[in-house]
Formats: C-alpha cells, sequence, structure tokens
C-alpha cells in the first residue's frame, strides 16, 4: 500500500497551486533535421501554488445538501433550510461566495428547477440520485464489457456527485478558506483547486534514434506484440498534434474538424485577468478560455507524450511509438503561460479530476499522467473513479531527484503504477525520484550521459515546436509514455488482466538497473514484459471489412515449448467480421504456430467495432486479443462531432508542483 500525504508537509502559499508540467529538454547535437534548444529552466519560485479565489469541496455521501447545493446557491437560498443550521450560511457570507457549482456533470439527469427544496424532498432526492448514479455506472461498464472485466471485486466506486467548486467574490486566503470548510460536519474534505505545470524492427526514418527501444529490445518484444486498434491510450495533457505525420493513423478519432463525441476533448477554461493581475503573461496563439472538441496542442509536451506510447511505426517515418498499433485519445488540460518571458505548462486541478473522469467514461484502457504535485483529494477521487471502471493508470514519479511524497503525486496513490527515469546507461537519471513506493523504472533521458528521448512534436507553437516535428527530450514525463505504452501491448495480448494484473507483468518483466536508489523493481524491458504470458495471442489491430484472407498473420505462443503437442483451440467474438481456424497445433518442442484469419465483407452500414479472438488450451489461462475492425460501407449522412463534456485533468514531460520538477 503506498503511503499518503506527509503530514506537515504542506506549505503555505501566497496565492495558487498548479500541478507544473517542467520540460527538461536538451537536443543532442546528432546531426538529424532538428531544431536546437536550450535547457528549460525549473518552474520560477515566484509561480503560485493554487488558482485564487476558488476551492474545491465534497459533502459527505450522508448529507442531503451534496445533491442541491449548485440549485440552492443558483436560488440564492439559505443551505440551512436542508442542513437545519447555519454553519455553512455564515462560512458562505463569511468568504464573499459568489458561485457553487457542480465539478463533474451529475449522471442524475433531474432537472431541480421549480421544485420546493426542503430536508424530506432533498432526502429523497439524495437517495434516488445515489441510484441512478451507480446504474449510470453499471451502464458506461456495459458499454466497455472487455474493460469492466478487469475491474477488481469489491472494488469501491467513489460518489462524485457531492464535489463542488465554490468560487469568492474577491480574493481571499485559501488555504484558510479550506481549512475552515474542512471543519463544517456536513464537509468531507475542502482544498485549493491545485495547479499543475509542465514532467519486429520498424521501417521508421528516426528509428536508430530511439535508443530507448534497443534498451528494452522492443524489436524482440514487437515480434510478439505491436498493439491493437482495439486498446486506446488516454493522454491526459496539453493537448496532442493530431494531425502530425507519426500520430494522425493512431488516433481515436479524425480531430481536425473537432473531435466526435467521447473521443477527446479539450477542458482548458481559465479566468485569464487572475493569472494577468498575479504577474503572468499569456500567449495570443494559446487557447485559454475555449471548453470544446479542438485538444490541439501549442506548448507540445503531450504531442511527445503520445509519440512515445502510441506513435504509428513501421510508417517509412519519424520514429516508433512502443504500442505501435494502439490508438491515441488527446484530452487536453495544460495551457502555455509566460513569467519572466520564460514558458511554462500549467493545468488547474479540477481540470484533471475532470478530464481523468471523462477518459474512464469513454472508454479509455489506459491513461498517461506525465504530471505530479500534492495530495489532491479531489485527484484522488477521480483516480479511483477510473479504477473502478478498469482503467490502468500510470505516473510520473517525480523530478525532484527526491524520495519525498510531497510532490509525487498521482504516481504515490494507492491504484497508480509509478516510474522512475533511467539514463542510457541504466542508471537512475539525476532529476529522478526515488522511494519504496516506485513501482518500476523506464527510459526518460539524461542529457549529461545520452541523446535523451526522441518523439513528435508539433511543427510550431510553443516551447517544444520544432519545424522537423521531432524533438529530443528528458524527463519523467517520458519514461510514463513509455511504461503507457507497455501496458497497452500487454492489454493487446490479454485484454481480460486486471489492471493488477498488468502491473505485475509489467514489474516482473525488467532488467537490472545501475543504481543503488530503489526505482522499482529495475527498468522495463518490452521482450520479457510481452513473453511473460504463459500462453500469447496475437492478431492484426486493424483490418477493413473485405480485406480477405490474412495469410499467417495470427500468432499463438507458449513461454515454455510443450513435451507432446499442443491443441489451441480458437474463437472470434463475431463470426460476420472475422473468422479464425477452431484448433492449431504447436509441436512437441515448439512455442509458436501461426494461423490465418479471414476478414468479411458485408453490406451493413455498422461502423467500425472491436471483436475479440480468444484462445484455450488445456493446462493453460485462457488468452484474448483484440482486433478492430473497420467498416467499408459508405454512410448516407456525416459523422457527428461535439463534445464531451464532464471531465477534466491536466499532464506533462518533467513536471513541477509547487516550484518543484516532476
Amino acid at each position: 500500500m503506498k503511503p499518503e500525504c506527509e503530514e506537515g508537509s504542506r506549505r503555505r502559499f501566497s496565492s495558487l497551486i498548479v500541478t507544473c508540467f517542467v520540460l527538461l529538454f536538451l537536443i543532442s547535437n546528432i546531426e538529424l533535421p532538428l531544431g536546437n534548444a536550450e535547457d528549460h529552466p525549473a518552474r520560477s519560485p515566484k509561480m503560485f501554488s493554487f488558482v485564487p479565489g476558488e476551492i474545491l469541496i465534497k459533502f459527505k455521501d450522508d448529507a442531503d445538501i451534496g445533491e442541491i447545493a449548485q440549485e440552492l446557491s443558483r436560488r440564492r437560498e439559505p443551505f440551512k433550510t436542508i442542513t437545519k443550521t447555519s454553519t455553512l450560511d455564515i462560512l458562505n457570507d463569511r468568504f464573499r461566495v459568489k458561485k457553487i457549482e457542480r465539478l463533474f456533470r451529475s449522471k442524475d439527469g433531474r432537472n431541480l428547477k421549480g421544485l420546493t427544496l426542503n430536508q424530506e424532498t432533498a432526502s429523497e432526492f439524495r437517495e434516488s440520485a445515489k441510484k441512478r448514479f451507480l446504474k449510470q455506472i453499471d451502464s458506461a461498464r456495459q458499454g466497455f464489457p472487455k474493460r469492466a472485466n478487469r475491474v477488481p471485486e469489491g472494488v469501491e466506486i467513489p460518489y462524485l456527485n457531492h464535489i463542488y467548486r465554490v468560487e469568492f467574490e474577491e480574493e481571499v486566503d485559501v488555504m484558510e478558506a479550506s481549512r475552515t470548510y474542512a471543519k463544517d460536519p456536513d464537509i468531507e474534505y475542502a482544498e485549493p483547486n491545485y495547479l499543475a505545470y509542465t514532467s519486429h524492427t520498424p521501417s521508421d526514418a528516426l528509428f536508430l534514434e530511439q535508443w530507448a527501444h534497443q534498451n528494452t529490445e522492443a524489436e524482440l518484444g514487437w515480434d510478439i506484440q505491436r498493439g491493437s486498434k482495439g486498446i486506446i491510450i488516454a493522454v491526459i495533457d496539453t493537448g496532442v498534434a493530431y494531425d502530425h505525420e507519426d500520430l494522425t493513423d493512431n488516433m481515436l478519432a479524425d480531430c481536425s474538424g473537432g473531435c466526435p463525441q467521447g473521443q477527446g476533448y479539450d477542458f482548458v477554461d481559465i479566468d485569464t485577468q487572475s493569472y494577468v493581475d498575479d504577474g503572468y503573461e499569456l500567449i495570443p496563439e494559446e487557447d485559454y478560455t475555449d471548453i470544446d472538441n479542438d485538444p490541439s496542442d501549442y506548448n507540445g509536451h503531450g504531442s511527445h507524450v503520445a509519440g512515445i506510447a502510441a506513435g504509428a511505426g513501421d510508417n517509412g517515418v519519424g520514429i516508433s511509438g512502443v504500442c505501435m498499433d494502439c490508438r491515441i485519445m488527446p484530452v487536453r488540460v495544460a495551457f502555455s503561460i509566460l513569467e519572466d518571458d520564460e514558458e511554462y505548462g500549467a493545468s488547474e486541478n479540477d481540470d484533471i479530476a475532470k478530464a481523468l473522469v471523462y477518459a474512464a467514461d469513454n472508454g479509455a484502457d489506459v491513461i498517461n499522467m506525465s504530471y505530479g504535485g500534492e495530495h489532491s483529494q479531489v485527484e484522488s477521487d477521480a483516480i479511483d473513479y477510473a479504477y473502478s471502471m478498469g482503467v490502468f493508470l500510470v505516473a510520473a514519479a517525480g523530478n525532484e531527484n527526491t524520495d519525498s511524497l510531497f510532490d509525487s503525486y498521482p504516481a504515490a496513490y494507492d491504484h497508480v503504477i509509478a516510474v522512475a527515469a533511467t539514463a542510457g546507461d541504466d542508471s537512475k537519471t539525476h532529476y529522478s525520484n526515488y522511494g519504496d513506493w516506485v513501482d518500476v523504472a523506464a527510459p526518460g533521458g539524461d542529457h549529461r550521459i545520452d541523446d535523451r528521448i526522441l518523439s513528435t512534436v508539433p511543427l510550431e507553437g510553443g516551447i517544444n515546436a520544432d519545424p522537423s516535428g521531432y524533438r529530443f527530450l528528458q524527463g519523467g514525463s517520458m519514461a510514463t509514455a513509455y511504461v503507457a505504452g507497455l501496458a497497452g501491448l500487454v492489454l493487446s495480448s490479454n485484454g481480460g488482466l486486471s489492471s493488477e494484473e498488468v502491473r505485475d507483468a509489467i514489474r516482473a518483466g525488467v532488467d537490472p538497473v545501475n543504481s543503488t536508489f530503489k526505482i522499482g523493481t529495475g527498468r522495463v524491458n518490452i521482450r520479457k514484459v510481452t513473453e511473460s504470458s504463459p500462453i500469447t495471442l496475437s492478431v492484426p489491430g486493424d483490418v477493413t471489412e473485405g480485406d480477405g484472407l490474412l495469410i499467417g498473420q495470427g500468432f499463438v505462443r507458449v513461454a515454455s515449448a510443450p513435451v507432446e503437442d499442443l491443441d489451441v483451440s480458437l474463437t472470434s467474438g463475431d463470426t460476420s467480421e472475422v473468422t479464425v481456424p477452431t484448433t492449431i497445433r504447436i509441436a512437441a518442442g515448439q512455442t509458436s504456430n501461426i494461423f490465418d484469419l479471414n476478414v468479411v465483407d458485408d453490406d451493413f452500414v455498422d461502423g467500425g467495432q472491436e471483436l475479440v479472438i480468444s484462445s484455450r488450451a488445456d493446462g493453460y489461462p485462457s488468452s484474448e486479443a483484440i482486433i478492430f475492425v473497420n467498416d467499408n460501407d459508405p454512410r448516407s449522412g456525416g459523422g457527428g462531432s461535439g463534445g464531451g463534456g464532464g471531465s477534466s485533468g491536466g499532464c506533462f514531460i518533467e513536471t513541477i508542483r509547487n516550484g518543484k520538477k516532476i
């Protein structure tokens, strides 16, 4: 069990808390068509730690006020109508509350307008709302049945309906307001709205510059598994350059005209005046206020992370991502700002929480969190929610070269795999955090030893953009994305594994590190992880109706050669789309065999869909692989687009929170 936030370690800050994504990047001196850059400084000590003029609160699950606080605030009616005490009304008057609004979109749907609000109706409404919330969770799980099978038995679902953002009329002492509200008997917790600052051999042209793949024996691992279009990796960050040559083929959807609903979103919507008042300078080209379905990336950090985790491979250009056939869900929560002419990436903590819920509600299998900072109960609730939906969560241990937990969340939460960063010689990087709470290490780059990590960035924009579309950067963010991609490979081979089983496979498939620091079980090895399953089933990740017979493109492998011939039964989840042989045989003394798949052509406009290919053999656990079948029948109308509201989030390279690197 990972430790909770260290007592007494929270400092007092003058204004705002942000999860900082500081980009410790360096361009190496190799002769490639890549731009050069100087070291980016750590977050300035003058930068604040939390959003001024607001806090986040959660009412207790049994508090009747928890379902209707927003409506009472809108009506300007006293809370004592429900609570029977005036303590909350006194606090609201004392701190001059302007607005109280629910943080997450309610899964209720009932309209409170016109309803008489009293203690009796509030209690009745709370009980019915909780039932509808749980029913909605069941419906969401049924929408992604394969992922739902990974949910641990008995896992608790945090109740999100009672979390609110409280805005004040004028600047107040946010820490004092948080402490005072937290003492109210109807409130479970209150905290500042913390800020986060931005932490087979492929044919790809720059593959040989990706030393991390050589260290982790990625090529041998890709001979076993290259990923599946049925596995979605959500990148919660500064956005993604979705039109990049090495990213566009692996995007969950075409976002050039706005991401279709549930397939990508931008949650950034800040009070720009408060940032200006606190001494920041806004960038004219950056998007600060438009919540919409365009998660494009100005800063470049999110694009770099996305390329490491799931950049397209074997396409003849650029780089290869770890899970080169997985899909990317872009969720933007971070933005670039200037302080003393230095560009930083920042994200507000309520947006981070919303992004986590959004990704979980819309089918993400893996969530990459390349950021870090202080313990936040709102963020913890959102992470627990995603975990309860079967999502695998990965986060950076941090870039502060310390074993302190103070700025090491979300990595230090129980349900998150914490990733440290290693250099080219498998030593701990000079910046990486360490400690007993770290699960595993992965290549993060260290300019003192290696060329850093090469990945995708926008061609133009902020501090990480480059006209070539590629940059060498270093940080815990890079290492985290590496493990997120590896989790995608594991789930591509067996989508039925639980999050804990995926964690165990990654922690076991490692090489020794050249370090006396505690940075997990070792540095990940892709070959070892993909070979670790007693039986591995691999199929093409992405096919199209009418492809016909795919000769030898299915693959079954066992970890050790059987003494006698081993018969393996195969099953297709939908024979109207894809058929497979009922049985294939692995000969005695051998470890694998291939099989053919037949992709059927039909006349139905049924859209792209996932289906499961399963294998069973005596003495072995069952194995499953996901194949995504694209529809080749034209639609009569245009596809929809639009928002996916109701969540928030944030993520980054080397991140800084409270003035420290992650």
